[in-house]
């Protein structure tokens, strides 16, 4: 399912096309949307940690975390992703009326207490660096698992990309259906083609772990036509209603021949 149109993929770039259709409904969509959004925190320093909410490519960050006597303080950091990496900005340290007594919107106060620069290694670590009240250091972070995600079922799903292997072409569409299993100890999706074309992905525990609400993903694939490989990317899902959304980013394919196939996109796909 992954990059394919009508008959001008050979059959090998067709089975590496089933896996970047593999989990994703593509039209136009941001480069971030929804990219970095989740709780992070180091595994370390449990009892602090930071919440990022993204809406496009504007990211707003609350740190909670411990003011100089101890007591527990939250501030707030908020900016657009400067490079595809990084938001630097102010952190605001907010006041308010006292718990219990009338709420009035005049007493809540906000403060610059310092400043801070969080940035992106990748979709699954990141640093921030900051300068709070005369102090400053810097915490390396992960995203915070407290559920693992595992939406099995069967997906209408359709991608778009482009594919280096032999006969391929540089960017196409393709649609199919995608049945995800997870047993507790592999994840792993049946991508069925038309034409009778079967591609098989897992992802073994190990390999391959719940990273707050992304997936993220390394295994091996093989395909009723022989082709097989490595593949790696990552997964999320979102659930309103009925309906799923399954969100798969920056997904590779490396066939047994060594030709790749990448695609970096995301949408929604509808659960059957």
């Amino acid at each position: 399912q992954f990059f394919r149109k009508g008959h001008v993929m050979n059959r090998l770039s067709r089975s590496i096309a089933t896996l970047l259709a593999f989990l994703s409904f593509a039209f136009a969509v941001p480069s971030f949307a929804n990219k970095y959004q989740d709780w992070w925190w180091n595994p370390n320093q449990s009892g602090q940690g930071i919440n990022i909410g993204q809406q496009g490519d504007t990211l707003f960050v609350a740190w909670f975390t411990y003011d100089n006597a101890g007591e527990s303080m939250w501030v707030t950091l908020s900016g657009d992703l400067s490079t595809q990496d990084s938001v630097t900005g102010d952190l605001l340290l907010f006041k308010g009326p006292p718990l219990g007594t009338a709420f009035n919107p005049a007493q809540v106060t906000n403060t610059k207490v310092g400043t801070a620069t969080l940035r992106f290694s990748d979709l699954f670590t990141a640093r921030l660096e900051w300068t709070l009240s005369g102090f400053n250091g810097s915490m390396d972070l992960q995203r915070f698992t407290f559920k693992p995600l595992a939406y099995a079922g069967t997906y209408y799903t359709q991608s778009v990309g482009g594919s280096d292997c032999p006969g391929g072409v540089a960017s196409y569409a393709v649609s199919t259906t995608t049945a995800l299993q997870y047993d507790g100890r592999v994840l792993r999706a049946t991508d069925n083609l038309e034409g009778g074309l079967r591609c098989v992905y897992e992802a073994p525990v190990g390999e391959s772990d719940f990273a707050g609400s992304l997936i993220r993903a390394n295994g091996t694939f093989t395909c009723t036509d022989g082709n097989a490989g490595r593949w790696t990317g990552s997964l999320s899902f979102d659930r309103t209603g009925t309906q799923v959304t399954m969100i798969r980013r920056d997904l590779t394919v490396r066939s047994g021949n060594g030709c790749i196939t990448r695609q970096t996109v995301a949408g929604p796909t509808l659960l059957r």
